[in-house]
């Protein structure tokens, strides 16, 4: 909140001519840094969620960066940066789906049904833009993989 008062403050004080185009710049750059920060800090401790809680955290977190991003408080640079830090952490809750999927059923029918549902949440977070391309493709790459054992080894019956 304080935050957004010193942004604001800065803002003001530029359209009244008290500070330079280069105060103003400095500043701002100095602003989007600690956005930058406080966004990390909130990506960093969703990562400790439970897997249903980490989802709608991240989603907020999403939110809130392409808010800043739309309201000038965050540059380009930072605001790219936090992108790919969400897609990140989505990444990671995508593997371990993906990982886990060997100890979790006893039939083919029951895998390629989560395997399909995986492939979805996958797609739909990608079309969010919470996901980058190469992200996506990765996961995409795993899951066929992931297939493909399974077809080749038949270990599920």
């Amino acid at each position: 909140k304080k935050l957004n008062i010193l942004n604001k403050t800065v803002s003001d004080e530029y359209s009244k001519g008290k500070i330079n185009n280069e105060q103003y710049t400095n500043l701002k750059n100095e602003i989007s840094v600690i956005y930058e920060e406080v966004f990390r800090k909130e990506i960093d401790s969703s990562k400790g969620s439970l897997d249903e809680d980490i989802n709608t955290r991240l989603n907020k977190i999403t939110e809130d960066v392409k808010d800043a991003y739309s309201k000038n408080k965050i540059n380009n640079e930072h605001f790219i940066s936090l992108k790919n830090e969400i897609s990140i952490a989505y990444y990671n809750i995508f593997k371990k789906r993906i990982e886990s999927l060997d100890s979790l059923f006893e039939t083919v029918a029951e895998r390629e049904a989560v395997i399909g549902m995986i492939k979805e949440d996958i797609s739909e977070t990608c079309s969010k833009d919470q996901l980058t391309k190469l992200h996506y493709d990765l996961l995409n790459e795993k899951v066929s993989k992931t297939i493909k054992e399974n077809n080749g080894g038949n270990r599920i019956h």
